[in-house]
């Protein structure tokens, strides 16, 4: 009987592909008789079917969606790479928000197809979204990296607030390592912290201690780096927890750094001159500044002393 029926309905197919009767289709789609065998039979004997049913409207649309979820459950990975014909697939479900709103979903398959077809959820409607659907699109990151969606992430999975979303998310992240979010995050970490500046409203209050990790990893381009210490309200205490000693002219630019002589010392031994950025750096202290309290090696000396006497005579 079943193969009686495949036989049947290929010969409907191809009758209405070389006709164009779309209606009789649309209609004995509707009917829902034999459906995931008919969606198995149009994807297999006509792959471009799904991109003329998203630009002729042939289906209304709660019938498309209907139909791109049963071709989901029902066409092997090859077949649903066929018809995925200028990613006209994958674009249709990443584009849309409510797509997870789906009555007893296969999680299992639905997920495998969205990782074979690279879906990326531009945004998301938790509210209508089916919950363990959602889950398992966070625990795999099929979301596009953008302040919406990491926004979602942390207000649903993690109870983050917005204040603490948009001034300090690195310092939360941190506390949250072994979650999906850290893990994609931490292979998009340039992307990341540009969207981050793009929405902390020139305020980042991350704690020493997440500034630190971020400004000495070597995921983020120095440009980024810049940006993120020009938005920095957090003082770092010790220069010399910067690893690369090029970010110190702007972190002393920016008053990042802790008013301390040590670290006015430590700038002069590396820029072997009293420059601009260090004149100003030490004019902002409050307290006089005290010679002896900066400590080095035995062989930084004579330099301490160069740089007192370059300091008095300026």
């Amino acid at each position: 009987k079943n193969q009686a029926t495949s036989e049947q309905l290929s010969k409907i197919v191809m009758q209405i592909r070389n006709s164009s009767k779309y209606d009789f289709l649309r209609q004995y789609y509707e009917l829902g008789r034999e459906k995931p065998a008919l969606v198995k039979v149009i994807n297999n004997l006509w792959p471009d079917f799904w991109k003329l049913l998203i630009t002729k409207s042939i289906f209304p649309k709660n019938l498309v969606k209907d139909y791109s979820v049963n071709s989901l459950y029902y066409s092997d990975d090859a077949v649903l790479e066929s018809i995925n014909i200028d990613n006209c697939l994958a674009e249709y479900i990443s584009n849309d928000s409510k797509y997870l709103e789906i009555d007893s979903p296969n999680v299992f398959r639905l997920i495998e197809a969205f990782n074979l077809l690279g879906i990326k959820f531009n945004s998301l409607n938790y509210a209508v979204s089916t919950k363990n659907l959602f889950c398992s699109v966070y625990e795999y990151s099929l979301y596009a990296l953008n302040f919406s969606n990491i926004k979602l992430m942390l207000e649903i999975m993690h109870g983050l607030s917005e204040e603490d979303i948009r001034h300090s998310n690195y310092t939360h992240l941190l506390h949250l390592k072994d979650t999906p979010i850290f893990a994609y995050v931490s292979e998009n970490m340039e992307d990341y912290v540009q969207i981050l500046l793009r929405f902390c409203d020139g305020d980042i209050r991350d704690t020493e201690i997440a500034a630190l990790e971020l400004i000495n990893t070597d995921k983020v381009s120095d440009q980024t780096k810049q940006c993120y210490i020009t938005c920095l309200s957090t003082k770092i205490s010790d220069i010399c927890s910067i690893q690369d000693k090029k970010m110190w002219k702007h972190c002393i630019g920016e008053s990042v750094i802790v008013s301390r002589e040590q670290n006015a010392f430590e700038y002069y031994a590396y820029v072997k001159s009293i420059d601009e950025a260090l004149l100003q750096f030490i004019n902002e202290f409050d307290d006089e500044f005290v010679f002896e309290s900066i400590t080095g090696s035995d062989n930084q000396n004579e330099l301490i002393e160069k740089f007192a006497i370059a300091l008095i005579s300026n």
